[in-house]
């Protein structure tokens, strides 16, 4: 692999998260705040003995409705610059980070290949906080779903399987962008059984 496709890598993630993924972060925070006052909200308009109760679709878009803004926002964020940086803007940046035109080639293949895995990240990353704000033992139980399923069987394979170097990059970017498309689907089926419970009448604080 070499210390070309090492450097690259440091470059692409420099990029990526030091610079791009701050506004996903920053979306994050904001629907973790304003889905758990949704959330509060709720809760507080429940009976004090009331262990179950059906909400409406109304009421479960009430409460979600925050994380739906912040991923409208964070695709019309995100698309554009991936499009931008995929013809345009990676590999010169990458030559200007490294200094080097081979390590910015690299660089430039990587975000071309795997960058698209990060919108379904910045996706899964504001409907998780739906599960973080209100049941945060289901994001926990997704997150672990996540590892287990995915993450994990590629790690031992990883190991014990005779790979060749040449293909280095497509084995690293099936386990690191192939868990985040992975996630993204494990969240929307955590999401829609939580608000599933919520419409049949399930505790709402399971």
């Amino acid at each position: 692999m070499g210390s070309d496709y090492a450097t690259a890598w440091g470059v692409f993630s420099t990029i990526r998260w030091g610079l791009v993924m701050v506004p996903v972060q920053a979306l994050e925070a904001t629907t973790l705040a304003f889905v758990g006052h949704s959330w509060g909200q709720f809760r507080h308009s429940l009976s004090a003995m009331t262990t179950k109760h059906q909400a409406s679709w109304h009421q479960i878009w009430n409460i979600t409705r925050w994380a739906a803004y912040s991923v409208f926002i964070a695709l019309a964020l995100e698309v554009p610059l991936c499009l931008l940086m995929s013809f345009l803007g990676a590999r010169p940046f990458a030559r200007y980070l490294s200094g080097s035109d081979e390590v910015a080639r690299i660089a430039a293949h990587m975000w071309r290949t795997i960058d698209w895995c990060y919108l379904c990240y910045a996706i899964s990353t504001q409907l998780a906080a739906v599960l973080m704000s209100t049941c945060p033992k289901w994001y926990l139980y997704q997150s672990l779903l996540s590892n287990i399923a995915y993450v994990l069987p590629w790690a031992i394979v990883c190991q014990v399987t005779a790979l060749n170097s040449r293909d280095a990059w497509k084995y690293h970017s099936l386990v690191f962008g192939g868990s985040m498309v992975f996630s993204l689907f494990g969240v929307l089926v955590f999401d829609a059984y939580w608000a599933r419970r919520l419409l049949r009448k399930k505790s709402p604080y399971a």
